[in-house]
């Protein structure tokens, strides 16, 4: 039958002109789409809308209607900072006479500021002191540990501080900071009052002693300040480190009589920093990265320095994280002369270039070579928009996976082409592909089929990730098979000398392999096995703020706020009383139940403050006395407010507290999993720390159980848990379910093409053991070091098992071809790995090196993806020229011997000498060509 490159159409043109013109006409298509691109990288939409978390938060949020918030906060804010109220101005504007909102930013919808929620607390009774006592932790930072030192201690400050740093790192493992006292700390704390009440001046500052509790003693007085990280009012931590502060003495050796204390007060003064809490509007929530610019310029309009500015929130995280994917693309800010910094992405292709012009040592093939290489990614890129996809934080990295994996089946079809052109070049093209059509056609599908099992994610990156790359090997197959060799044909590369193809040293090698295999394949598993024992601390991360480097200005900023102000990432817990516990507790009883839930949370280490409506009303026990009258006045009062807040009377409630309309479903339909219609719903929202390295499984489960013993003892009450921290966690899971199901199903996958290839059950599970044991050496290796796989490291396992594949397909059919002719075990071997040996490590070099480039991005997802794959690859050609061939030389080595070659097998162990038979000593790594008296091993189709 006539080969494609050999036919001709009716005027005459071979077919290799047609496949020209079609790249030809597809490329301005294909840059059409590229402008289209968009960028994705929202969290919630990760999960599908099935899933039981994500439907429970889209629950919460439809009964409590909450907007996207910006935190807003800077360096020296406080509530008597006169630019706080200059700032809410200029960010949402005012309304005038007539009704008519001035000014403002169109990206904003709405501000809340500390002193307006204060003063909506003393308008229902709220003490002030009180007030704030309730904010801190949420809009209000407690700031740093004030300190009132002992005279003896003052003489003596500079050593004071010296030692008790030294002491405390020594003790408890932190660092302390230490501070100037604040000489006008008073004015800056100072409570503000409700409107009319401003001529009473301001309340007096609230004074909370370490354990969180508001103090008796109002002085503020204090000589020094101090702060670690992770410091919170009320924490164990916190309270560990006062008491023990408060306990330090100075010894005799400092020329004191005996020992003194050093400290003869600690507090915290609330108040300093504030926060303000943004609600984007549509258009800011359809321009998150022009809003974020808007703010901050309205900032610094009202005179906040640029570097003392702090935002936080989803998203900004979100709106960064999409910034950095867009520079590690193209960042216009680096010159042009650090090219490394201005594109990582294309200084990974020029980089797989290179070593691939280095390796081919042929000017016009390389850049043939590079052509296809560079297309394939350009044209798979275009399929995502033009499909109603979106680029993300993953699909970022395809570009440059593809290009190197079509620069490895590149250079595998230069090596066939090198070898067939010095038989004879005008038969070059044509005899090459039909000799890579198997090898090549193979190695992409189980590459294809590594990357489609991705699609079993249930994550939305992931999934897409798998889909895209595994599409774009297929048509990095067709590249590498048609339009590579199309182009030779039109403009064919100058035929190689046989000194470029001639190498023995591998064969040598190979050799070496046989010597002892059992006891080489011992230690090298043995090696492998300690390195995989890692997997007992393996763990999993998806907190986006963790893909940025600890220098960045994102990762800055929400330090400051965790550690000054609050918690960034919420938890929100809805507690439903159904219609038996209404009637049996008035409204204010169960109140008083939901702040006992607050209260308990805000004494959790892990939570920095809570809010809910509660905080919003006084303090309401039942009467102590018996008396009628008394208990008829609070069944009316509770009557009352209950109304009030059901009519809608007081407008800040709608965010704490509804009454399902409708019933809603969790589990199954009809199953009311989330409530009956008439339940009273109460939202807590909590705040708690994204930076913090306690796993977010343990906050769930503590405050799930704080929560029941409340609840424990007011039947007709349930409570579910939502929000940031819950979606969070849920996608920890999926990212490990991901890691193992398509892990699993990629490796069965090819393990049945193995058998099919091998024919042999037995023989197909001994082939995978070199490719499954870079996947588990390298995740168990940087489990050992407390590396946590992300979404972006999850992915490199399907991929590394599918290119491992194509070492040990090659290697095996060569392998196998020597068996048949009737060489021994040993010398199949050492032929196999003189043939396969030189395109193995060339090809595990470009693509391995070009992954390499990607680990000083500055994004760690890619930094992480490039040098984990790359080490994957680099294990994975080991595995191939050393633990695959002991395996071959070793009894396993029987199970791939052909039937009829049984007879002949010499004994395991021992090298043969070279007989007549002896293939050629010319290096080709998949074609031999050689005199005609010589005999040439050509490996099965």
């Amino acid at each position: 039958m006539t080969h494609f490159f050999e036919r001709r159409d009716p005027w005459g043109n071979g077919y290799a002109m047609w496949v020209v013109l079609a790249l030809v006409f597809v490329a301005p298509l294909a840059w059409w789409s590229l402008k289209q691109t968009r960028l994705e990288n929202d969290v919630e939409n990760w999960l599908p809308a099935a899933d039981p978390q994500l439907k429970v938060l889209r629950w919460a949020r439809e009964q409590f209607p909450v907007e996207e918030r910006i935190f807003l906060t800077w360096d020296d804010s406080s509530l008597g900072d006169a630019r706080l109220s200059r700032l809410v101005e200029k960010l949402e504007g005012f309304t005038d006479a007539e009704g008519v909102k001035r000014s403002g930013l169109m990206h904003v919808s709405d501000v809340v500021e500390p002193r307006e929620i204060l003063r909506a607390m003393q308008e229902h009774s709220i003490e002030p002191r009180e007030a704030v006592r309730r904010l801190e932790g949420t809009v209000l930072g407690a700031g740093p540990l004030r300190l009132q030192l002992t005279d003896a201690a003052k003489t003596r400050l500079r050593k004071v501080k010296a030692e008790l740093a030294a002491a405390a790192k020594s003790k408890f493992g932190i660092e302390l900071r230490f501070h100037d006292a604040q000489p006008n700390l008073a004015a800056l704390v100072a409570v503000p009052l409700p409107e009319g009440e401003e001529s009473r001046g301001h309340g007096a500052p609230a004074v909370l002693r370490p354990d969180g509790e508001l103090s008796d003693e109002t002085s503020l007085d204090h000589d020094l300040s101090v702060s670690f990280r992770g410091m919170r009012s009320g924490s164990p931590l916190t309270r560990e480190v006062s008491a023990w502060l408060e306990q330090s003495t100075l010894g005799a050796d400092d020329g004191t009589t005996g020992a003194e204390k050093l400290i003869s007060r600690s507090f915290f003064v609330p108040g300093a920093p504030a926060a303000v809490a943004v609600s984007l509007s549509e258009v800011g929530l359809a321009e998150k990265r022009e809003a974020i610019l808007a703010i901050r310029a309205a900032a610094e309009a009202v005179g906040i320095p640029r570097d003392q500015l702090r935002l936080g929130g989803s998203a900004i995280a979100g709106t960064e994280l999409n910034a950095e994917v867009k520079q590690a693309g193209w960042d216009k800010a680096q010159p042009l002369h650090l090219f490394h910094k201005r594109s990582v992405i294309l200084t990974s292709a020029l980089i797989g270039a290179l070593m691939a012009f280095c390796m081919v040592r042929n000017l016009r093939l390389s850049a043939l070579i590079l052509f296809v290489a560079w297309f394939t990614p350009f044209l798979a890129v275009a399929l995502v928009p033009v499909t109603g996809g979106s680029m993300n934080m993953v699909l970022v990295v395809m570009p440059s996976l593809l290009m190197l994996l079509t620069l490895s089946g590149a250079i595998h079809v230069a090596n066939y082409w090198k070898h067939a052109a010095l038989h004879n070049p005008a038969t070059a093209v044509v005899e090459t592909c039909k000799v890579s059509a198997a090898p090549c056609g193979l190695a992409s599908l189980t590459t294809a089929i590594g990357l489609a099992s991705l699609c079993t994610s249930p994550l939305a990156p992931v999934r897409d990730f798998g889909l895209y790359a595994a599409i774009g090997t297929l048509l990095s197959l067709g590249m590498v098979l048609y339009v590579l060799p199309a182009l030779l044909q039109l403009w064919p590369a100058r035929p190689p000398a046989r000194e470029e193809v001639d190498n023995t040293v591998w064969r040598t090698f190979g050799r070496a392999m046989t010597h002892r295999p059992s006891l080489q394949a011992a230690v090298f598993l043995l090696v492998c096995g300690v390195a995989s024992f890692g997997l007992t601390r393996f763990r999993t991360e998806t907190k986006v703020i963790r893909y940025f480097p600890e220098t960045s200005r994102v990762v800055q900023d929400y330090h400051f706020i965790e550690e000054n102000l609050a918690g960034i990432v919420p938890v929100e817990v809805i507690v439903r009383f159904d219609e038996q516990a209404q009637g049996e507790q008035n409204f204010l009883q169960r109140m008083e139940v939901v702040r006992a839930i607050e209260e308990a949370f805000r004494q959790y280490s892990e939570v920095s403050g809570a809010i809910s409506l509660a905080d919003f009303q006084p303090v309401s026990a039942p009467p102590e006395s018996d008396s009628f009258l008394a208990g008829k006045q609070y069944i009316k009062r509770a009557n009352t407010i209950e109304e009030r807040i059901r009519e809608g009377q007081i407008p800040a409630s709608r965010s704490f507290y509804t009454v399902a309309a409708r019933p809603h479903d969790l589990d199954q339909p009809g199953d009311q999993g989330l409530n009956h219609p008439k339940d009273e719903l109460w939202r807590i929202s909590a705040q708690t720390a994204v930076m913090s390295e306690t796993e977010y499984s343990r906050i769930l489960n503590d405050l799930n159980q704080l929560t029941r013993n409340i609840l424990r003892l007011h039947p007709g009450t349930e409570h579910v848990i939502t929000g940031a921290v819950p979606l969070f966690l849920r996608t920890q899971v999926a990212v490990l379910e991901s890691l193992v199901s398509s892990f699993g199903l990629a490796a069965v996958l090819i393990l049945a093409v193995f058998v099919i290839r091998l024919r042999s059950l037995p023989a197909a599970i001994v082939a995978m053991i070199p490719n499954v044991v870079p996947i588990t050496v390298v995740f168990g290796a940087i489990s050992w070091f407390g590396h946590r796989v992300d979404i972006g490291t999850m992915i490199t396992a399907s991929i590394a098992l599918g290119i491992a594949v194509d070492g040990t397909l090659h290697y095996l059919t060569w392998f196998q071809s020597g068996l048949k002719i009737g060489h021994s075990r040993n010398q199949a071997i050492a032929d196999a790995l003189m043939h396969c040996g030189p395109p193995m490590w060339q090809t595990s070099l470009v693509v391995a090196g070009g992954l390499l480039v990607l680990a000083p991005a500055e994004l760690l997802l890619i930094s992480r993806f490039g040098w984990l794959l790359s080490a994957m690859i680099f294990v994975a050609l080991l595995a191939d020229i050393m633990l695959l061939p002991n395996l071959l030389a070793s009894p396993l080595g029987k199970l791939f011997e052909p039937r009829l070659a049984a007879s002949k097998e010499p004994k395991p162990g021992i090298a043969e000498p070279a007989t007549s038979a002896t293939p050629s000593a010319v290096p080709a790594p998949h074609l031999s060509f050689e005199a005609p008296v010589r005999s040439s091993i050509r490996p099965e189709a």
